[in-house]
């Protein structure tokens, strides 16, 4: 068995087995979903995502075997709404593409952000907009403002993540400028990267500011939130090239979801901005 497929039936052990049951919300055809997407009839879509970043999908302190969340909640309504089973696969966030290449999983619903780059790998259902925040411990001992502050500095992006490459381009430009490279150590997941700047590892990471934030508001005593900027990053769900069934019938549930309130409604439960939510646009 590969490293990816041990890591998927790992995360199938604790899965999540969701089903189209219960109320569908207004302007969703449940009963319609075989018909329209005939291809999806009878399956159980397999929905990968990183089950470490509250309040975006983190596992329920009460039963671990659940994943809860904003990310689980729109997974479960977009299911309900297509008429469709799922479950919810938890990974490490750099296995994510090539497990959904690899067939293993069919979606990634897991505060995606998409890229020209991630394009080429997937089809992305682009739904909502998000900002992006450093982290470092309480008190900034470094004193930055900016992630022009980071250059000679170590940083702990997540592994395969938009701010792991952030940090590369602003290596090269502290070179660039005379002054020293930022030494970059990338880790596997979001609680990994705090336990390295907690344990004088790493002088700072970045990433989701919705998730930085959170992470300070838990740990308040630990770590503050550097710096802030509104990115205009997008945020999708990822579909393997060529699915164009899945990429519809995602596109399509987005669609009513934001048209019925359900995505402003489920943002707001989890302490989320509804004014990140954006039309729904598949991104190439």
């Amino acid at each position: 068995m590969t490293h990816i497929g041990r890591m998927v039936l790992a995360g199938l052990v604790v899965a999540m087995l969701g089903l189209a049951a219960g109320p569908a919300q207004a302007g969703c055809e449940p009963d319609k979903g075989a018909t329209k997407y005939p291809g999806l009839a009878g399956k159980t879509l397999k929905v990968g995502l990183d089950p470490t970043l509250p309040p975006i999908m983190y596992r329920d302190p009460n039963n671990p075997s659940k994943i809860i969340g904003q990310d689980p909640d729109m997974v479960d309504a977009a299911m309900k709404c297509l008429g469709l089973k799922y479950e919810l696969v938890g990974l490490d966030f750099g296995t994510l593409i090539p497990t959904l290449q690899a067939n293993q999983i069919q979606l990634v619903w897991s505060n995606i952000y998409y890229t020209p780059a991630r394009a080429q790998a997937a089809d992305f259902v682009n739904y909502a907009t998000t900002g992006t925040a450093g982290i470092v411990k309480k008190g900034n001992p470094k004193n930055v403002k900016s992630i022009d502050d980071v250059c000679g500095l170590r940083a702990a992006p997540i592994l395969g993540t938009v701010e792991d490459k952030g940090f590369q381009d602003a290596s090269a430009k502290c070179l660039a400028a005379g002054k020293p490279a930022i030494q970059i150590t990338p880790y596997p997941n979001a609680p990994a990267t705090s336990r390295a700047i907690e344990n004088d590892r790493a002088d700072i990471s970045m990433y989701d500011v919705v998730l930085v934030d959170q992470v300070v508001k838990t740990n308040p005593d630990k770590f503050e939130r550097a710096y802030y900027f509104r990115s205009g990053i997008k945020i999708g769900v990822a579909v393997k090239k060529g699915n164009e069934e899945l990429v519809n019938a995602v596109k399509d549930a987005i669609t009513e979801l934001q048209a019925n309130g359900t995505q402003k409604t489920l943002m707001q439960k989890n302490g989320i901005d509804p004014t990140l939510a954006i039309p729904v646009e598949v991104g190439r």
